[in-house]
C-alpha cells in the first residue's frame, strides 16, 4: 500500500518537473500577449517595438524559470533512486563472477 502511494508521489514529482516547464513557458506567452493588448506593456522608445518588449521579458522569465525548474529537476530526479540500483546490479555481478570461478 504504501509502495504504490511512494510511485505515485514519485510519478508526480517527475511528471510536474518535465512538462511544468513547457507548460510555464506557453503560460507566460499567453499572458503577455494579453499585457500587450490591454496596454499594461508598452514601449517608449522609438526603435524598439512591442513584439520586440514581449519577447525580451519572456527571455528574461524563461531564464529565472531555468533555474527554479533545475531545482525542482534535481529533487524529482534524485541520483540516490539510480545508484542504488548500479550498487546493487555490480554486487549482483560481482556474485556471478565469484560463483563462476569457483
Amino acid at each position: 500500500m504504501y509502495q504504490i502511494f511512494f510511485i505515485s508521489i514519485c510519478l508526480t514529482r517527475k511528471h510536474l518537473a518535465s512538462f511544468g516547464l513547457r507548460s510555464m513557458f506557453a503560460l507566460q506567452g499567453v499572458v503577455l500577449q494579453l499585457l500587450a493588448s490591454r496596454g499594461v506593456i508598452t514601449t517608449d522608445h522609438i526603435w524598439l517595438e512591442i513584439n520586440q518588449i514581449e519577447e525580451a521579458y519572456q527571455n528574461l522569465f524563461v531564464c529565472v524559470e531555468m533555474v527554479l525548474f533545475a531545482i525542482l529537476q534535481q529533487y524529482a530526479f534524485s541520483a540516490s533512486d539510480y545508484s542504488r540500483e548500479t550498487e546493487k546490479v555490480l554486487i549482483d555481478a560481482k556474485e556471478k563472477r565469484e560463483k563462476k570461478t569457483d
